[in-house]
């Protein structure tokens, strides 16, 4: 996945997350695979609450916690 180029073909100016949005956050535990998935809804200048979703995965690797980014997703 390469992100310059999602948001770059958004053409919308990404903003700070405003507090409420960890509200609007879903979590997953994913037990069988021993992680975590975050999905966190993003806000643009031109919009407020855009339709792009970030997506993470937390997860323990030699026992020391990572984050990847998964995805980015128009929806």
């Amino acid at each position: 996945m390469d992100l310059e180029r999602v948001v770059n073909e958004y053409n919308k100016t990404i903003m700070p997350l405003p507090d409420n949005a960890f509200e609007l956050t879903e979590i997953y535990r994913i037990d069988k695979e021993n992680r975590i998935d975050i999905y966190i809804p993003l806000w643009t200048k031109e919009e407020g609450r855009s339709d792009l979703t970030l997506s993470l995965k937390c997860f323990l690797e030699n026992n020391k916690p990572k984050i990847e980014i998964d995805d980015l997703r128009v929806l």
